[in-house]
């Protein structure tokens, strides 16, 4: 009896209702009070065990004075029991899918929430037109690390519009040293019109692997955007790509490469050149 009282509670029936099944079984028909003497269930509990074993199918009440008790033969008890364990099955496994839905919603909701690590665009026009967006919205601060800036008639109305905000801007630039002597003469043009818009110009002594705008970096990886092409030897730049994120790490990843080669491995524009802020 004690291995059935086991193995009705591996079935999820509690203590007390596999106690009054087992001795209800051997016993063939009882009143509560007897099933309660029988298998040690107390007797205020008893009667919620049996009222439990008859909802479940496996017990019969004998209406009566006194009522009394049997319970179901052993092939329709095992039938009961199937089909509760199906059934319990069921549920369980409709749970075990709609948290794996609601886990594929989440994931859908985070892909969606996050911010693309990367766009890619050509060098020339699309990497030009990205630029000025960036400067058009600009709201604390623009940094451009680039050889000699070529390109900066291209984009500075949108530069100056940024600084006329308010907007702090500086530029680092490849030491003019080791420029052929019209990337040099570009540089100082470069350098002047700079200065004129307030921006402070500091000359890398070092290699600059990375070019480009780096807008509105948050070192506490919240905001910014940036604007990118690597240093390709050999490459014409008319077949380079430009790389456009607005991922906040990869952004204040490029703020610090920045600001370590601003503050450790470059030096002031020549007087003549420096921005007003320098």
């Amino acid at each position: 009896m004690r291995r059935l009282i086991e193995k009705l509670g591996a079935l999820g029936l509690t203590e007390y209702e596999a106690k009054a099944f087992a001795h209800l079984y051997s016993a063939g028909e009882l009143k509560a009070s007897d099933v309660a003497e029988l298998s040690g269930v107390p007797r205020p509990k008893v009667y919620g065990a049996l009222s439990t074993l008859v909802e479940l199918g496996l017990v019969e009440k004998i209406p009566g004075r006194p009522t009394l008790y049997r319970t179901k033969s052993a092939g329709e008890v095992r039938g009961t029991l199937e089909r509760r364990v199906r059934e319990e099955f069921e549920d369980s496994l409709a749970h075990v899918n709609d948290a794996r839905n609601e886990l594929r919603k989440m994931e859908r909701s985070m892909r969606e929430k996050r911010r693309e690590l990367l766009h890619i665009v050509g060098v020339g026009e699309p990497s030009l037109n990205e630029t000025r967006g960036l400067y058009r919205e600009a709201e604390a601060e623009i940094a451009v690390v680039s050889k000699a800036m070529e390109y900066l008639g291209e984009v500075e109305e949108e530069l100056a519009e940024a600084a006329e905000r308010g907007v702090s801007v500086r530029a680092l630039m490849l030491n003019p040293e080791s420029l052929s002597k019209n990337s040099a003469r570009v540089q100082g043009n470069s350098s002047e019109a700079l200065g004129e818009l307030g921006a402070e110009v500091r000359y890398s002594t070092a290699p600059l692997p990375l070019r480009g705008s780096v807008v509105d970096a948050s070192m506490d990886y919240e905001s910014g955007a940036a604007i990118f092409v690597v240093e390709e030897r050999g490459v014409p730049l008319r077949l380079r790509d430009a790389a456009v994120t607005r991922n906040p790490s990869l952004v204040a990843g490029m703020k610090r490469y920045l600001d370590m080669v601003w503050e450790h491995e470059s030096r002031a524009a020549p007087r003549g050149r420096r921005g007003k802020g320098t």
